[in-house]
């Protein structure tokens, strides 16, 4: 299976060593385990059944799905797009999406439950990784299912009332409850989050996404409209994008990634600018974007994953270019792939990637470097990123990064 618009950045000799470090990877992973919730191993099985038409792949990816279904029935989960409910129910859904299969009955609980919780969807905050807007990702999988749009309907309220809006711009405001500890401490009053992962361009993706699809409404495209015109407005002085926006507190510059910083946002604007047919957003978008492409410092780029990492860079200027043609999101996809592969060190980690984290959930680590086997900040997700590179199976999996742009026809 192919795609008539996704083309593969790298093939033949170019392409061996990115395959070599996929293999591997696909190899070493079963020996580490990772979370049951986790979609990494069984994304990376699904898109490889594809590409090499496989049928090892396609049962190995079945039963990972399965077993993160059956947590379900076995454990407490949070509602959550990111390890909980919807993540499950994102993960199925989406590989049926895969296999071209549908079966709608088999939804019916996570359905309910997430329905339920889209009564109530600020409760732990707006974002993707946790909230409203990532139980609204699970949503969008799920159309045309009338649940789907029940449930997105409901968010998009919550949304709308939870908005500050002025001068025909909206926001949101992430309370300071909703912050891990170490954020509390640099913002004790909370702020305003510029970043996909956790804040304002994570609902303008969403939003894009309901247009784009033919899911959305007078009340969710006026506030897509409001929601780009604030995010354009807070652009720092040299056309970047800070982490975030706290009360009393000096806004710095993000590094070049997806979670924080303004590849993430170039990516939600491109979205939402041909969403709404409107080619002055997908410039702003994508004068955005050449400005992030044109950097090349790497010291806030430790590790090669998707949520912060080289390989993650790499697959979302892969993914700019697809989209738009234009050299530079080529010149810095190959800049940061290249930069992914110099990382792989053979003799450590998940054959070869580990992943920095140099705090723990109570206190600094010892030693920063963890073997990670997982999609966003480890190594199925480099893999996944590889795959993408070399093939010419369209990456829909990065629709749970709120980053999928229709390629150039």
């Amino acid at each position: 299976m192919t795609s008539p618009h996704w083309k593969p950045l790298f093939s033949g000799a170019t392409a061996a060593p990115y395959e070599r470090a996929l293999d591997a990877i696909v190899d070493a992973l079963p020996a580490y385990g990772a979370p049951p919730l986790d979609w990494g191993e069984a994304l990376l099985h699904g898109y490889l059944s594809l590409v090499r038409s496989s049928d090892q792949h396609a049962a190995r990816a079945e039963a990972l799905v399965d077993r993160a279904v059956t947590t379900i029935a076995t454990a407490r989960l949070s509602a959550g797009l990111y390890s909980g409910l919807a993540g499950v129910g994102w993960l199925a859904a989406h590989t049926d999406t895969v296999w071209d299969r549908r079966d709608d009955g088999a939804y019916e609980e996570i359905d309910e439950g997430l329905l339920a919780f889209a009564e109530r969807p600020l409760r732990h905050g707006y974002d993707l990784i946790n909230g409203a807007v990532g139980i609204g990702v699970y949503f969008l999988e799920r159309l045309p299912h009338p649940s789907a749009s029940a449930g997105l309907a409901r968010i998009v309220d919550a949304l709308a009332n939870a908005a500050e809006i002025s001068d025909d711009q909206a926001t949101w405001f992430t309370e300071v409850t909703w912050l891990p500890a170490w954020q509390q401490k640099i913002a004790p009053q909370g702020y305003y989050n510029l970043g996909v992962a956790h804040g304002v361009p994570g609902i303008v993706g969403l939003l894009a996404e309901m247009r784009r699809l033919g899911a959305s409404s007078p009340r969710s495209d006026e506030l897509l409209r409001q929601a780009v015109r604030w995010l354009i407005h807070h652009q720092t002085s040299d056309g970047l994008y800070s982490s975030w926006i706290a009360p009393g507190a000096e806004a710095g510059k993000a590094r070049v990634s997806w979670c924080y910083g303004e590849l993430g946002v170039c990516l939600t604007l491109l979205q939402a600018g041909r969403a709404m047919h409107d080619p002055t957003v997908e410039a702003i978008a994508v004068a955005i974007g050449k400005r992030s492409a044109a950097r090349r410092e790497t010291g806030g780029t430790p590790d090669a994953c998707l949520c912060h990492g080289a390989a993650g860079n790499g697959h979302l200027f892969n993914r700019m270019f697809q989209a738009t043609g234009c050299q530079e999101f080529l010149d810095a996809a190959l800049f940061w792939f290249s930069r992914a592969l110099e990382m792989r060190d053979p003799m450590g980690g998940v054959a070869g990637y580990r992943a920095w984290k140099p705090e723990s959930t109570e206190e600094p680590r010892v030693n920063p470097w963890v073997d990670d086997p997982t999609f966003l900040t480890g190594a199925s997700g480099v893999a996944l990123a590889f795959l993408a590179a070399t093939a010419s199976v369209e990456p829909n999996w990065d629709r749970v990064l709120l980053s999928r742009i229709d390629s150039q026809t």
